[in-house]
């Protein structure tokens, strides 16, 4: 398996590319947890790497693209804007539509707008930018609790 070596471009920033395969989701996962925790965010692993596999799977399933670029950047103390590249110049839908009771697919981009402060999408030259940005609020600390008695 054919994956890029790392490039990063500061200690806020992050980015990879990936074969466009069924294995691109999971590999950008693992990487964006080795990122966030290297950054102190650990604790919003679970809902960015949600919206990286639904971005990163609609490359794969939607385009005919041979490389995914997954890009992970900390744009404030508590703020992470992941972007993902294909060489595919459709735009997803601005709205996403509600899927149909039994349909097995369309609720990506759903859950994508629930969990995101905000996304988008941009046409490039060399096809499109879909991002998102997600507030990691500072993890609570744990309460003291008192020896018993």
């Amino acid at each position: 398996m054919l994956v890029m070596p790392t490039s990063p471009v500061d200690p806020e920033r992050h980015r990879r590319t990936y074969p466009s395969t069924l294995q691109a989701p999971r590999l950008a996962r693992a990487d964006i947890a080795s990122c966030l925790n290297a950054w102190g965010l650990g604790h919003g692993i679970d809902d960015l790497a949600l919206v990286a596999t639904e971005l990163v799977t609609n490359s794969v399933a939607h385009t005919e693209t041979a490389q995914v670029g997954v890009s992970l950047s900390r744009v404030g103390d508590s703020t992470v804007r992941l972007t993902v590249t294909d060489t595919s110049r459709e735009l997803p839908p601005s709205s996403p539509a509600t899927a149909g009771e039994g349909e097995v697919h369309g609720r990506g981009l759903l859950l994508v707008a629930a969990l995101t402060s905000r996304w988008g999408a941009e046409r490039l030259i060399t096809g499109k930018r879909v991002w998102a940005e997600l507030d990691i609020t500072s993890k609570s600390p744990e309460p003291h609790s008192r020896p018993s008695p």
